[in-house]
């Protein structure tokens, strides 16, 4: 390879292309110090999951925010506990209202059965099979369409 300075030197007629060439070959390690320019970075990243940071981050907070640790962890505590409390009250109203879901359905089946029944004392017999006919359907497809949603929703588990 030619000498350093000639690399920097401007091409002369006829040697553009030359020049263009070396240029494109020159290795860092051939050019003087003060030709260099380097340029470094680092990247760093964290993750985390869950209600809290890591400890290198709460003491941190220490540092910065007198019991900034500690308000930080009541924090997560109470967050904890209201979201657990969220849980029970939609639970407990899902199951009252299956469970009053269930009265009804009680009810209303077995006015429709003992309406049959009477009909039939009365002398009404094709008043009494529709009402029997109606009730006992409904009560089937109740009954079925409860079982096929059962089956279509996904056990899921709450973490």
């Amino acid at each position: 390879m030619s000498n350093d300075k000639e690399i920097f030197k401007k091409p002369k007629k006829g040697r553009k292309a030359e020049s263009a060439k070396q240029s494109e070959n020159i290795d860092a390690a051939q050019l003087p110090d003060k030709a260099v320019n380097r340029v470094a970075y680092q990247e760093e990243s964290r993750l985390w999951a869950g209600p809290l940071p890591p400890p290198e981050v709460l003491e941190h907070y220490n540092r910065i925010i007198p019991d900034g640790a500690d308000r930080i962890l009541k924090m997560a505590e109470m967050q904890s506990l209201h979201r657990q409390a969220m849980e029970k009250t939609g639970l407990d109203a899902n199951i009252k209202l299956a469970n009053r879901g269930q009265l009804f359905a009680m009810l209303l089946s077995l006015t429709g059965i003992i309406s049959a029944l009477v009909c039939v004392k009365l002398g009404q017999p094709a008043i009494a099979a529709l009402l029997a006919g109606t009730t006992i359907v409904i009560l089937v497809r109740l009954f079925l369409k409860d079982k096929s949603e059962e089956q279509k929703e996904p056990i899921s588990n709450p973490a």
